[in-house]
């Protein structure tokens, strides 16, 4: 004897693909990498370099995941650049 199963829509698992799920997957992955490959670059400088960029070897990884935005703003920001002057054509 065969019962014939019927599925409501709210029981069914929806695998269809969502609208820019892999973008933020893409962003999600390059993210990690760059904090990963910070966190190596860093962890290889002296502590004298790092006493200099203003944190000891004990917070790279708090500095690089965001715990102290203040240590990687620029101390002095370059001046804006000079407006360009509009050339005038001969007529």
């Amino acid at each position: 004897m065969s019962k014939n199963i019927h599925i409501s829509d709210s029981n069914i698992i929806h695998t269809r693909f969502r609208p820019g799920a892999l973008p933020r997957a893409w962003t999600a992955l390059r993210s990690w990498n760059n904090r990963r490959m910070a966190i190596r670059e860093l962890s290889a400088m002296p502590d004298a370099l790092l006493r200099d960029i203003g944190i000891e070897r004990f917070q790279i990884k708090d500095a690089v995941n965001g715990a102290y935005p203040e240590i990687f703003k620029l101390r002095h920001p370059s001046p804006a650049p000079a407006p360009v002057a509009e050339v005038k054509k001969a007529a």
